[in-house]
């Protein structure tokens, strides 16, 4: 019997280091899968406070609700995803020309069109032809970070480019929505689209 010098079976060694290695690859990949998902919140969180901030730098067109500075300033979620919880933490006591933020999560578009800012989620991304539009045309500032939904007409379009969170501004579709975008905000904008 062939073995080491403590006396144990090579053999023996085997089906406990294979055990082992299975072990350790589980828990790599736990802790990718733990590590993908605080990437993710974090990128949700980073997405919710320029949403928030959008409203900062906008002007809704006079006499619409969106533009009352009585009303609150509300956000909305389309659609399905994690954003709500993150834009609610984001919105937290924030306030946008003297006006309070309330979050509100929508299933269907009709019921978001009098809010001043409607993040649509990628799951809307097959009924982004007909919400989109639509939105727009009520004064509602669309926003998203999915390509599809930009191709659609979303006004503001998030992506992530070189580990940064970055934006662009589709101006044609906030002009048709009665949108005025401030300078300061077109400034940061990666890309303007839609210059007169």
């Amino acid at each position: 019997m062939a073995g080491n010098q403590a006396g144990v079976s090579t053999e023996f060694l085997k089906p406990i280091a294979l055990a082992a290695a299975v072990v350790l690859g589980i828990l790599a990949m736990r802790a990718q899968a733990a590590m993908d998902a605080h990437r993710m919140a974090v990128e949700h969180e980073v997405k919710a406070t320029f949403v928030v901030n959008f409203a900062r730098y906008v002007d809704w067109a006079p006499g619409t609700p969106q533009a009352d500075p009585r009303n609150p300033v509300c956000i909305g979620v389309l659609g399905k995803g994690p954003f709500k919880r993150a834009m609610e933490a984001a919105a937290q006591g924030v306030r946008v020309r003297g006006r309070p933020i309330v979050v509100e999560h929508f299933g269907a578009a009709g019921r978001a069109t009098g809010c001043n800012v409607v993040f649509v989620s990628d799951s809307e991304a097959h009924r982004a032809g007909e919400i989109v539009p639509s939105l727009n045309r009520t004064g509602v500032l669309t926003v998203s970070d999915s390509a599809a939904i930009a191709r659609q007409g979303a006004i503001i379009t998030l992506a992530n480019e070189d580990d940064r969170v970055r934006f662009s501004v589709n101006l044609a579709e906030a002009r048709r929505g009665g949108l005025t975008i401030g300078s300061q905000l077109l400034r940061l904008a990666l890309r303007v689209e839609g210059k007169p």
